[in-house]
């Protein structure tokens, strides 16, 4: 089973996808395209909550690297 993030992440990005592809057949592009850069950093927040946490913290077994 998913976890509700990872499913929050998921239909995020199918969104964004939708507001990207959509911004071309919109009037202001720029501000669409925007919109959807943004909610594309929050889409991928829910990862780097969770996955930042281990590529930033030391590791387990004491290790360099």
């Amino acid at each position: 089973e998913m976890p509700k993030a990872a499913w929050f992440a998921f239909l995020a990005i199918q969104v964004v996808t939708v507001m990207r592809v959509g911004a071309e057949a919109l009037p202001d592009t720029a501000a669409w395209q925007a919109a959807a850069a943004g909610s594309w950093l929050l889409a991928f927040s829910p990862w780097l909550l969770r996955i930042g946490r281990i590529y930033l913290g030391p590791r387990i077994d004491g290790k360099p690297g």
